[in-house]
């Protein structure tokens, strides 16, 4: 005789372990005489779009797209024109809670005698809603790393998506072990794992949905957890929570019941609640002053009236100490920087060899290896090298044979400098050579380079220094001849340099230039001149028009 008899997967009856994303095959268990078949979905869960591949065969599927329950009827035709009748669930749990809700229509009861009072699901489902009332604050999401089980100390690392592609995809918190040991850990929200969603106390495989306390009572039973009533609860290193802290101290909880033997109910903090805390070591207290204490040396950062102050202080002085002794402060009434150590103000950076120091009235100095290098004159803007360097960055005007001297100027006072360090050295022998380029022995070159320097802006020569750190040598009247050039054509600024002088120099004779002119200043040397002047540095001034 024929029969309608509905298989999931090849088994008689329903089948409530799908996965979503899964395809559901379906068949009838036939024993003959079965001639034709009708499959009717008479129910599916809100948002699916599940149809069978053909409601008129024997063995039709669909995908199982969406958390819920599929009820299938079957109707079968035996020869004779009989018709038979057969009613199953397909249906796939709620990833995050593992319950599953019946379909409409569904009328047969998981048991006869106690009806759905007897359902897993349903049992699961009454104690969450019962729990909710005292210790909700569950969360599930997944173990992105896997190996966590349940009872261990766990934050949010990641965002993951569950049922990817489908018409219920979510999103859900992604969990790594969180350890005190680790300083960033012992900042984090924590919270709990609490089982996977069938109720597993794992260790849970990569991407395991698992449920999470993150708030309210946790039960645990592992044996660093077990205390008091009243006592604290601590993130440990091994990322379990325990009665005793890990290397940065982070408390998560307090027990409020243990038998300190087998089991303790920790209160976990909540999440506005969950902070790092490191209560043997300062504490935060109130009133018209508001102090964070340091309990083991007394010190304190406290904010009473207008002032913040480090360390213990006066009434409005922001104090940094160091091993017991003020360092530096900052005073409120005056707003001045004071170091309390020595007789200079200054700012001392050891390992990177920065100093900053006021030794003198209008000097700031600055120095690499203990030793001051450069000096900052606030009485004249000057920058002048002070290491023991012939060396000096002057904003001024010069104004004698003495500025030449191994100075730069710099451009920003109405006039601009042009300079030639370290200039023409003949040994002697005639011939013309230029500023710029450095001699070692023998006469000039006929044909050597005219060294050449643009000006800047238009304008007029106006003045031009020279100094030698080594005087010519030669016969008495015997010199060395200057002469100003632009773009190569010899202009009225000459002057000489005597045998035995260090220093001559032109003023009053203005040439006009324009920017770009190119400036050069030549030397010949007298026939007599048997040594010619040595380390000699020329500047000239460029006024504007």
């Amino acid at each position: 005789m024929p029969q309608s008899l509905i298989q999931c997967e090849g088994v008689d009856g329903s089948r409530i372990t799908y996965l979503p994303g899964d395809t559901c095959h379906l068949s009838n268990h036939n024993i003959g005489g079965e001639v034709a078949y009708a499959w009717v979905m008479l129910d599916r869960p809100a948002g699916s779009a599940a149809v069978l591949s053909n409601p008129a065969i024997v063995n039709p599927t669909f995908v199982v797209d969406v958390e819920g329950s599929y009820l299938l009827r079957l109707t079968v035709t035996g020869a004779t024109g009989a018709v038979y009748v057969n009613q199953a669930v397909a249906a796939a749990k709620y990833l995050k809670t593992g319950m599953r809700v019946p379909a409409a229509g569904e009328t047969t009861e998981v048991d006869s005698a106690d009806g759905w009072a007897s359902s897993p699901a349903v049992d699961a489902f009454l104690d969450t809603v019962n729990d909710s009332a005292s210790d909700g604050h569950l969360l599930a999401g997944t173990d992105v790393a896997g190996g966590l089980s349940a009872g261990a100390c766990v934050y949010i690392s990641s965002i993951e998506t569950l049922k990817a592609g489908l018409p219920g995809v979510e999103s859900v918190p992604g969990y790594r072990q969180a350890k005190a040991n680790v300083e960033l850990d012992a900042h984090r929200c924590v919270g709990i794992v609490a089982s996977d969603v069938a109720g597993g106390v794992g260790p849970f495989a990569i991407g395991a949905v698992i449920l999470v306390r993150i708030g309210g009572i946790s039960h645990v039973t592992n044996a660093a957890a077990l205390g008091a009533a009243g006592d604290p609860i601590f993130l440990n290193d091994a990322g379990l929570p325990s009665i005793n802290s890990g290397t940065f101290k982070r408390q998560i909880g307090v027990i409020v019941e243990s038998d300190a033997a087998t089991y303790a109910d920790i209160f976990l903090f909540s999440e506005m609640d969950s902070v790092y805390k490191s209560l043997d070591t300062l504490y935060l207290r109130g009133a018209s002053a508001i102090e964070l204490t340091l309990a083991a040396s007394a010190q304190s950062i406290l904010k009473t009236g207008g002032s913040l102050q480090i360390g213990t202080s006066g009434a409005n002085d922001l104090e940094i100490f160091l091993n017991g002794a003020k360092t530096w402060y900052f005073d409120n009434a005056d707003s001045s920087l004071h170091n309390e150590q020595a007789a200079d103000s200054y700012i001392n950076k050891k390992s990177g060899d920065l100093y900053l120091m006021v030794l003198d009235a209008h000097k700031i100095y600055l120095g690499t290896g203990g030793a001051s290098q450069w000096s900052l004159d606030n009485a004249t803007g000057n920058l002048e090298y002070v290491g023991g360097l012939d060396g000096e960055v002057r904003c001024g005007s010069p104004t004698a044979n003495s500025s030449a001297t191994r100075r730069d100027y710099v451009h920003g006072l109405g006039f601009g400098i042009l300079d030639f360090g370290d200039g023409f050295n003949n040994a002697g022998g005639g011939g013309v050579g230029y500023m710029g380029v450095c001699w070692k022995s023998g006469a000039i070159g006929a044909t050597e380079a005219d060294v050449q320097v643009p000006v800047p802006f238009p304008g007029y020569i106006s003045n031009t220094y020279l100094h030698a750190g080594t005087a010519p040598a030669g016969g008495a009247g015997d010199k060395e001849a200057y002469a100003v050039r632009v773009n190569g054509v010899a202009t009225g600024i000459t002057f000489n340099l005597a045998v035995g002088g260090v220093t001559a120099n032109k003023t009053g004779v203005p040439v006009a230039v324009v920017a770009g002119d190119l400036v050069s200043v030549s030397v010949t040397p007298d026939a007599g001149i048997v040594s010619g002047a040595k380390n000699t540095h020329l500047t000239i001034k460029i006024a504007p028009a």
